[in-house]
């Protein structure tokens, strides 16, 4: 219903143009163009008592992003060389350190909440004796300044139409934060930041900011006056999802007032007194604009007591929806448009016959679609076609081909054509892209070539754009009942299905062993008629590394953009493909879960890495099986495109943070 689009919203405003702030306004700012840690000082954009807000550039990327430094100005000093130290006083130097240690907690654990409305932190990590947090950067500008435009072109509030598409997005994101038992703490106008697309983004979590204020015995240093709850100003208050629901409220009041609502000591100290609450009610303060159903419901949200406010973000949601049909039944009702009611549910019949049609349109063009790809890629007359071309090319490759002046060059070759393609297996619903052919020195990432470095030349092939997910596995299990190795049970007492963690069906499928890995693609073949496995180990690296042979991870030199890692999972896994694609296309490839191989380790490349083996020739032995690209538990020492792991308990074994993909086998052999 409500979507994330905010009309009036200018796609030229962006956070260079009304953000930044000059320079010469902060004398303890990093100087600009300073290079640390893979990333470069463009520009100063804010500060407060907590710390200093940098617009950066990644090096390697040349991607814009936000750096946030710790840097509590009442307790430390910047010296010359940068680096910041605590005050001389033994009090100073606890709440520096306290302070730190809460800051690079709360980075840990941003860094692990995937939303769309929550800004995504990318990275963090200490230097100059402090701690940075790296978030994404997006071209827009914050709610507040967005409400200032709209008053200063005299226009009226925003509609609530306006408010409902920025405010239920707001929501969504605080449920995610507050299922975790985590609150924001500093939601108001400046903190919710309207990219150019009118979605709204969370940003500055208040969470360390306010604890290190508490520790110091100043929370007014932290607190946004008029947007805090109540239970904010004690050290001993009780905290809870109507904490955040207060200032979603508070915030919603300024959008259709122009003003703050009364601080919350202010009306505390009112009902000390057994005075009248000083602040104006919204179904007086903003009825000019609003109906009252409306105006009711934020109202509530800004009870001055906990109980009496909506529990949770999904219950002030639900309110503010329902409120709408309220006020249109009502309208209805008063109007009485029972024939225009019973207009509508024939029009919405008509319209839904109509979908059914074109989706029986599109599923049959889709089904021609793939049936033709099929037979261009698949068919052996296909195959044979293609083999015999390359083996004409290898025949001609000596000679220098020209093209004459004023003619085109050649089509290029069928099999380059069909290279081009990407493919999805219409029964899996799983994404193939097609590696093209080259070569590659197995092991070595380096711009040394080491003795006995084996250079391999690698023959194109399909393989699956994801790993393997809870879904897909779910649909063979459910298919055929099949058991896992593990049963019930992996390394740490989880299963593919049930792990230590939430997961989706878009969840990579971890707990499966070598050989659960393998029934499930046998099951796929019998169900497509096609040769699925798991990718050889040469296979594996070179599809890592195609693009730039000396790549350190599967996609650059930059683990925090293509990977989730032990730095940034928050000790668990993600949804495939919410990181960084690799060169071929591929996501996932360093980090998320490791992936099995078909090959069997032997501590030398001895050819075993050419070779996918079958069920039949592992089953039963204590063959040692070789997975790749590291995982979520593990640093990024292991995400590396040569570092290996292996079953050291033979094909059986199971981890719960091991899964796989799937490649397309070579149907020429």
């Amino acid at each position: 219903m409500f979507g994330n689009g905010v009309d009036g919203m200018n796609s030229d405003f962006n956070l260079d143009s009304v953000i930044v702030t000059p320079r010469s306004l902060s004398k303890q700012a990093l100087e600009i163009n300073c290079v640390f840690n893979d990333y470069q000082i463009k520009d100063y954009l804010s500060e407060d008592f907590f710390g200093i807000t940098y617009l950066g550039v990644h090096l390697e990327t040349r991607k814009k992003v936000v750096i946030r430094e710790y840097f509590p100005s009442e307790l430390s000093v910047r010296e010359p060389d940068g680096y910041i130290v605590p005050g001389e006083e033994a009090v100073e130097k606890e709440n520096f350190e306290w302070g730190l240690a809460q800051f690079e907690e709360e980075s840990r654990r941003l860094m692990g909440f995937e939303h769309l409305n929550i800004v995504e932190v990318m990275d963090w990590f200490t230097q100059h004796g402090t701690a940075y947090r790296v978030t994404k950067f997006q071209k827009g500008q914050t709610f507040k300044q967005w409400l200032s435009i709209m008053s200063s072109l005299d226009k009226p509030p925003p509609s609530e139409k306006k408010l409902l598409a920025i405010i239920i997005p707001v929501l969504d994101a605080l449920k995610v934060l507050h299922e975790s038992d985590y609150q924001h703490r500093n939601i108001r106008p400046e903190n919710i930041y309207l990219c150019t697309n009118g979605s709204p983004l969370l940003i500055d979590f208040g969470a360390s900011k306010q604890e290190v204020a508490n520790k110091m015995g100043n929370l007014n240093l932290s607190l946004p006056a008029g947007y805090a709850a109540k239970e904010l100003y004690s050290s001993k208050g009780s905290l809870s999802a109507s904490t955040d629901i207060y200032a979603v409220a508070a915030t919603l009041y300024f959008a259709m007032t122009g003003k703050k609502p009364t601080a919350a000591l202010d009306r505390g100290e009112a009902r000390d007194e057994r005075a009248l609450d000083p602040l104006i009610p919204l179904k007086q303060a903003a009825k000019k604009h609003y109906r009252r159903e409306f105006l009711d419901v934020v109202d509530q949200g800004l009870a001055y007591l906990p109980k009496d406010r909506p529990q949770s973000a999904s219950d002030f949601k639900q309110l503010l929806i329902e409120q709408q049909y309220k006020g249109r039944q009502s309208f209805m009702r008063s109007k009485n448009f029972a024939s225009i009611e019973r207009m509508l549910l024939i029009g919405a019949g008509i319209i839904f016959i109509g979908s059914l049609l074109l989706m029986f349109v599109y599923q049959k063009l889709e089904d021609m679609q793939e049936k033709k790809l099929d037979e261009q890629v698949f068919s052996p007359v296909a195959t044979t076609n293609i083999a015999k071309k390359k083996s004409q090319a290898s025949k001609t490759s000596t000679k220098k081909k020209t093209t004459a002046p004023g003619k085109k060059k050649p089509p290029p070759e069928k099999e380059e054509a069909i290279a081009s393609k990407a493919w999805t297996e219409p029964y899996s619903k799983m994404e193939f892209i097609w590696v093209p052919d080259g070569s590659f020195v197995i092991g070595n990432n380096t711009k040394t070539l080491k003795k006995g470095d084996k250079n391999l030349e690698m023959d194109g092939f399909w393989m699956g754009v994801y790993e393997v997910t809870v879904g897909q596995f779910r649909q063979f299990v459910d298919d055929t009942g099949h058991k896992t190795a593990a049963g019930d049970k992996c390394r740490r007492r989880f299963g593919w299905d049930r792990m230590e963690f939430e997961q989706t069906e878009n969840h990579p499928v971890a707990c499966v062993s070598w050989l659960d890995a393998m029934a499930y693609s046998e099951w796929l073949n019998a169900k497509t008629r096609k040769k699925f496995r798991l990718p050889s180990e040469a296979q594996w690296e070179y599809a890592c590394r195609v693009g730039n042979e000396k790549q350190h991870y599967c996609g650059g030199k930059a683990p925090a953009y293509i990977a989730r890692y032990q730095r940034n999972s928050n000790d668990k896994s993600s949804v495939v493909g919410t990181k960084a694609k690799n060169a071929a296309g591929l996501y996932d490839m360093s980090g998320n879960v490791w992936e099995w191989t078909g090959s069997e380790y032997l501590s030398k490349y001895k050819g075993q890495e050419q070779r996918s083996l079958r069920a039949n020739q592992v089953k039963g032995t204590n063959k040692r099986m070789v997975f790749r690209g590291g995982s979520w538990m593990y640093d990024e020492r292991y995400l590396t495109s040569v570092y290996r792991g292996y079953s050291k308990g033979g094909p059986n074994l199971s981890y719960d943070d091991v899964g796989f993909r799937l490649v397309i086998a070579n149907i020429e052999k």
